[in-house]
C-alpha cells in the first residue's frame, strides 16, 4: 500500500511540475502582452517597483550574506515595436572587498528573446564606479558571484572560464557596451589607482565551432594624460583559446602598477603602437605569446646596464613567450640612440617567473657611435672604475660597430654578470692616458672585452710627431686589487719624440729637438695603475728607439743612435741608455770630436720633480775615456741651477756650476769653478745662458788650471782667476797665465773706492798676437806687447759700457793678405809693392786706439798704425755677436818720411796740408763693409786722390 501510495506521489509531483511550468509560462506570456501592451502605449518608461524589489530580493539570496546589493529603479522602455529596454537605475554592490556602483544598467531585448530565452541581446553600463580593495576578478563580476580558484599571480584560467561560460551560453548575454567606468584599486605599490573604460564594446558570436569575441576599447590608463585605444579578436574552440590585440598609445610605465612582473617597463618613457598575438590551452598555459611594437620617440633608463637615460627614435621589438611565461625572448629591438646612433639589442631570459633562477643571455649592438658618447653607452656591469676612467680619458672619433654578448643571473632581484664578450670598432678616437704623458689621437682599433679582462689592437694613431704602427691596450684583470692599463706598441716619426716622455710637460719636451732629430723607430710598453690623480712616478714606461738621420748643432748629419728610456713604479728617475757609436760629434765647448762608429754610450738617470729636471750618474764613454757628472735644470725658471762634470776627454778638468734666479726681481747670481789639468776654454765661453729677459746679476768665477787650450794651437799655462762681477760691472778680479816663449797675461780689475761707478781694468799682455789666435779672432799678426787700459761702468739705460785705449809697442808683424796685395797695385805705393815681393809681412813699429764697447758693437776711434812703408787710420765698428763690420780710414804712403819732414808736427800747418790727425802728406781713403748676409767683406780705395794735398783730400767724399 505504501509502495503505491510512493508511486502516486511521484506522479502527482511531475504532473503538478509539468502543469505548473505550462500554467506560468501562459500567466507569463499573458503578463508579457498586458505588460507590453501597456508600455507600447506609454510615452515614457515604465517603473515596476514590486518587479524591483522582487529581482533585488532575488539577487541577495543568492549572493553570500556579507555581501549586499540594492537597487532603487527598474523601468521598462520601448525604443520601437520590437526592441524593448529594462533600465536599472542606481544599482550599488556592496560586496566583501569591491564596492560597485552602476548609476544605469540597460538592457535591451527583442520580442523574440523575451519570449524563447528570456535572456537580453545587450547590456550597457554607463558612468560606473567601481572600487576594490583586493585584485579584480573577471570572473566573478560576470558569472554574478559564481566562485572559481584562481591564483592571484595569473588570469588564464579566469580568461578561459570566461569563454567557456560565453560557449556554454551561461552568460546573460552575448554583446556589452561600457561608457566612461571608472575602476578604482591598489596597485602592486599599493598606492590607489584608478582607469577610465571611456568605451567599451564586446560582442561575441558563433562560426565554424567557434566561439568568436571581437572588442573595440578606448581607456583612460594615465590620469587623463593619453587614451589607449585596443582592438581584439578571440577565437575559442574548447582545444585553445588565440587573441590577436592591437593596442594604440600605450604607455609602458601604466602596466607595471597593474599587474607584477613587468617593472622593467616602468624605464620606459614613451607611447607605444603593438600587436599582441596570445595562444592558452586547454591546461590554462600561455602556449605562444607574440608582442610587437613600435614608437617614434622615448627614452628608457636601465641602471644596471646604462648609467644615464638613453633617448631613443624610430624603436621596434618583437617579445615572445611559451609555456606560461617560462622563457621570454627579446628579438628584433631596433632603435636609433642619440639621433644617429644604430642600435640592435636581443634577449632570451629563462624561467622568467622565478626570480632565484631568472637567467638571461643578452646581446646589443650599436653602430655609428660618437666617441664622445662611449662612457654612456659602456655598460655599468663592468667594473665601474673602468667605465669612470673610459669616461675621463677617451673621447673623439666615432665608434663605428660595437656588439656585446653576456649572461646574467638573477639574485636577490639583481642581475648580475656571469658572462660576457664584446667587440667595439672605432675610427679617429683620442686617448688622454695621463696628464703627464702625451695623448694618442687618431687612434683606428678593434677593442674586446670580457667579464674579466680588456683588450684594445691599435692599427693606427698619433703620438707627438710620430705615427703609430701598431698596439695593445690591455687591462688583465678588471677585478685585480689594483688593476693596471697596459699599453704597448710601435712607432715611427720625429726622432725627438721618444725623449720627451721624460718631461713631456716642461721645458726638456721643447728644447730636446735642438740636440735630437731625425727619424726613430720606436717600441713603447707602459703600464699605468688605474686610480684617481694617477701621477708620473707611479707608471712604469719603457721607449726603445733606433733614430737615424739626425743633424744638430752637435751630431753630423747622417748620425744615428739608440736610445732605451726605462722608468719603474713608484720611481721618478727615468734610467736612460744611449748607444752613440753610429754618431759624428762634435762638441767644441768640451773639445769633444767623435766619428762614426768610434765606440760611444752615454747612461744617465733623469728625474723631474715639482719643475726640477734632474740629470744624474751621467757616464759617457767614448772609446776609453769617460766623462761623468750631474746636471740640475729648474724647467720654472728655464735655467740650469747646478751642474757637476768631470771630463777626461781631451781634458782634464772638474766643472762645478750653480745658479739661482731670484723670482721677485729677475736676478740671477752663477758661481763656477773649474779646476783640473787641461781645459779648453771654450766650454767657459759656452756656459748654460737664460732667457733674453733674465738679467745675470752677479757673476763669480774661480779657476786653477794648469793648461788652457786656444784655438789654433795656441795655449795658456799656470791659469788662474778669480772674479766677481755684479749688475752688468766685473768690480772685482784678475786673471793670470804664462804664454808661449816666455810672455804673460795679466788682467786686473778694481774699484778704487765704493763710490766710485766704473770699474778700472789694467791689462798687460806681452804678445797679443797669442791671444788674437787662440779666441780666433786673427791669424795674421805676430808678436805685440799691449797694454790696455779700460773703464767699465753703466750708462742711463742699465747697458755695461766700456770704454779704453790700447797700446801696442815694440813692433808688430801682419802677415801679408789680399788687402795688402789689393793696395800694393797702385804706383802710389811702389814701396810696399818691393816689399812684399821680399817678406810675406809688414812690420809696424806701434799702434794706438781708443774704443768703446756698448751692446757688443766695438766703435774704433783714431785707430793710428805706423811703419817705415805704410801707415794706416781707422774709424767704424764691428758688431761682437755677428760678422757686421764698417772701417773707414786713410792709407799713407812712407809715413814714416812725411814725419820725418814734421810737416804734420806743426798744429796749423798740418791741420791745413795733413787734414787729419796722422795723416801723411800724401794718402789714399779706403773702406771695408762686411755685411752678416755675404761671405766676403768689400774692400774700396780711392785713387783719384791719391796725390792730392791733404786739406783738399778732407772735402773728397770718397765713393758718392
Amino acid at each position: 500500500m505504501k509502495k503505491e501510495r510512493k508511486k502516486e506521489t511521484i506522479s502527482w509531483y511531475f504532473l503538478k511540475k509539468v502543469t505548473g511550468e505550462i500554467v506560468y509560462s501562459l500567466f507569463f506570456l499573458a503578463l508579457l502582452v498586458t505588460c507590453y501592451f501597456f508600455i507600447l502605449i506609454s510615452v515614457k518608461p515604465q517603473s515596476f517597483p514590486f518587479v524591483t524589489k522582487k529581482i533585488e530580493s532575488y539577487i541577495n539570496s543568492t549572493i553570500p550574506k556579507e555581501d549586499e546589493v540594492s537597487i532603487r529603479k527598474i523601468s521598462v522602455d520601448l525604443d520601437n515595436l520590437y526592441k524593448l529596454k529594462v533600465i536599472l537605475e542606481d544599482v550599488d554592490l556592496n560586496l566583501v572587498d569591491k564596492t560597485i556602483t552602476l548609476p544605469k544598467i540597460i538592457a535591451e531585448f527583442s520580442v523574440f528573446d523575451l519570449i524563447s530565452n528570456h535572456k537580453p541581446r545587450k547590456i550597457t553600463f554607463e558612468d560606473a564606479r567601481i572600487k576594490l580593495d583586493s585584485k579584480l576578478n573577471m570572473v566573478n563580476l560576470l558569472t554574478a558571484g559564481k566562485k572559481q580558484e584562481s591564483d592571484d599571480a595569473q588570469y588564464t584560467q579566469q580568461i578561459w572560464d570566461i569563454f567557456v561560460l560565453f560557449r556554454n551560453h551561461s552568460i546573460i548575454t552575448k554583446e556589452f557596451a561600457i561608457n566612461n567606468v571608472e575602476v578604482s584599486f591598489k596597485d602592486q605599490s599599493n598606492d590607489q589607482k584608478t582607469i577610465v573604460i571611456k568605451s567599451a564594446y564586446i560582442k561575441v558570436h558563433e562560426a565554424k565551432n567557434q566561439l568568436i569575441v571581437d572588442s573595440q576599447n578606448i581607456i583612460d590608463l594615465e590620469n587623463k594624460k593619453v587614451d589607449v585605444n585596443i582592438d581584439s579578436t578571440c577565437k575559442f574552440d574548447n582545444v585553445a583559446l588565440k587573441c590577436d590585440m592591437n593596442f594604440l598609445n600605450i604607455i609602458p610605465g601604466s602596466f607595471p602598477k597593474l599587474f607584477t612582473g613587468l617593472d622593467f617597463l616602468s624605464k620606459i618613457q614613451t607611447n607605444l603602437n603593438a600587436n599582441l598575438n596570445l595562444t592558452i590551452d586547454q591546461n590554462y598555459k600561455i602556449s605562444s605569446l607574440i608582442f610587437n611594437a613600435n614608437a617614434k620617440k622615448g627614452s628608457f633608463y636601465y641602471d644596471q646596464f646604462f648609467s644615464e637615460p638613453i633617448d631613443f627614435s624610430n624603436l621596434s621589438v618583437t617579445v615572445s613567450a611559451k609555456d606560461s611565461f617560462k622563457d621570454v625572448q627579446l628579438s628584433g629591438l631596433e632603435a636609433i640612440l642619440d639621433n644617429n646612433i644604430k642600435f640592435n639589442m636581443s634577449m632570451n631570459i629563462k624561467n622568467f617567473r622565478d626570480p632565484n633562477l631568472e637567467e638571461s643571455d643578452m646581446y646589443f649592438r650599436i653602430s655609428k657611435a660618437p666617441g664622445d658618447k662611449i662612457a654612456k653607452f659602456w655598460p655599468v656591469f663592468l667594473d665601474p672604475q673602468i667605465r669612470d676612467w673610459v669616461k675621463n680619458h677617451i673621447d673623439q672619433g666615432l665608434v663605428k660597430d660595437a656588439y656585446a654578448s653576456l649572461k646574467l643571473k638573477r639574485t636577490n632581484n639583481i642581475n648580475k654578470v656571469q658572462w660576457v664578450e664584446s667587440q667595439v670598432l672605432f675610427s679617429k678616437l683620442r686617448l688622454k692616458y695621463s696628464d703627464a704623458m702625451p695623448e694618442i689621437t687618431n687612434i683606428d682599433g678593434i677593442a674586446s672585452f670580457t667579464q674579466k679582462n680588456m683588450k684594445i689592437d691599435i692599427m693606427s694613431g698619433d703620438v707627438l710627431n710620430s705615427s703609430i704602427k701598431s698596439g695593445k691596450v690591455t687591462i688583465d684583470d678588471f677585478h685585480a686589487k689594483n688593476i693596471i692599463l697596459n699599453l704597448n706598441g710601435l712607432a715611427s716619426g720625429d726622432g725627438s719624440d721618444p725623449l720627451k716622455y721624460v718631461d713631456y710637460k716642461g721645458e726638456m719636451a721643447d728644447k730636446v729637438t735642438d740636440y735630437i732629430n731625425g727619424y726613430s723607430d720606436s717600441s713603447f710598453d707602459i703600464k699605468i695603475p688605474l686610480k684617481h690623480n694617477i701621477t708620473l712616478k707611479e707608471m712604469y714606461i719603457k721607449v726603445l728607439s733606433n733614430i737615424k738621420n739626425i743633424e744638430s748643432e752637435y751630431l753630423e748629419n747622417g748620425s744615428s743612435v739608440n736610445v732605451s728610456v726605462t722608468k719603474k713604479f713608484n720611481d721618478n728617475r727615468f734610467s736612460a741608455y744611449v748607444d752613440l757609436s753610429g754618431a759624428t760629434i762634435d762638441l767644441p765647448m768640451a773639445s769633444i770630436h767623435k766619428e762614426k762608429n768610434v765606440p760611444s754610450k752615454l747612461t744617465l738617470d733623469i728625474s723631474t720633480q715639482n719643475g726640477e729636471v734632474n740629470l744624474d750618474n751621467i757616464n759617457w764613454l767614448i772609446n776609453k775615456s769617460k766623462i761623468n757628472g750631474d746636471i740640475l735644470i729648474d724647467t720654472n725658471k728655464s735655467l740650469v741651477t747646478k751642474a757637476r762634470i768631470k771630463n777626461n776627454f781631451n781634458n782634464d778638468y772638474t766643472l762645478n756650476y750653480e745658479a739661482d734666479l731670484n723670482q721677485a726681481t729677475n736676478e740671477l747670481l752663477r758661481k763656477v769653478e773649474i779646476n783640473g789639468e787641461y781645459l779648453n776654454l771654450a766650454l767657459l765661453l759656452k756656459l748654460p745662458q737664460t732667457g733674453d729677459n733674465t738679467h745675470i746679476n752677479s757673476f763669480a768665477l774661480k779657476s786653477n788650471i794648469r793648461k788652457v787650450g786656444l784655438a789654433n794651437g795656441q795655449y795658456l799655462t799656470n791659469f788662474t782667476a778669480n772674479i766677481y762681477c755684479k749688475d752688468v760691472m766685473c768690480k772685482d778680479g784678475f786673471i793670470r797665465a804664462d804664454m808661449p816663449n816666455n810672455n804673460s797675461l795679466d788682467i786686473n780689475m778694481f774699484q778704487k773706492s765704493k763710490q766710485d761707478n766704473f770699474t778700472t781694468v789694467k791689462a798687460a799682455i806681452s804678445d797679443i798676437s797669442i791671444i788674437a789666435q787662440g779666441l780666433d779672432i786673427s791669424n795674421q799678426m805676430i808678436g805685440g806687447d799691449t797694454n790696455i787700459r779700460a773703464h767699465i761702468a753703466k750708462d742711463n739705460y742699465e747697458n755695461r759700457v766700456i770704454t779704453g785705449t790700447l797700446h801696442i809697442k815694440n813692433g808688430f808683424s801682419v802677415i801679408k793678405n789680399d788687402i795688402f796685395q789689393e793696395i800694393s797695385k797702385e804706383k802710389t805705393f811702389e814701396d810696399l809693392e818691393k816689399a812684399l815681393r821680399s817678406s810675406d809681412k809688414i812690420n809696424f813699429n806701434r799702434l794706438d786706439m781708443n774704443f768703446k764697447i756698448k751692446n757688443n758693437i766695438l766703435e774704433i776711434d783714431d785707430l793710428i798704425a805706423s811703419s817705415y812703408l805704410i801707415g794706416f787710420t781707422a774709424n767704424g765698428s764691428i758688431n761682437l755677436s755677428e760678422p757686421d763690420t764698417d772701417i773707414k780710414g786713410l792709407i799713407i804712403p812712407g809715413y814714416s818720411i812725411n814725419k820725418l819732414f814734421g810737416i804734420g808736427d806743426i798744429p796749423i800747418i798740418g791741420s791745413i796740408i795733413m787734414g787729419e790727425k796722422g795723416g801723411g802728406l800724401f794718402a789714399a781713403r779706403y773702406s771695408y763693409v762686411k755685411d752678416k748676409t755675404k761671405k766676403d767683406g768689400l774692400f774700396k780705395v780711392n785713387a783719384a786722390s791719391a796725390l792730392a794735398p791733404g786739406a783738399i783730400r778732407n772735402l773728397f767724399k770718397i765713393f758718392d
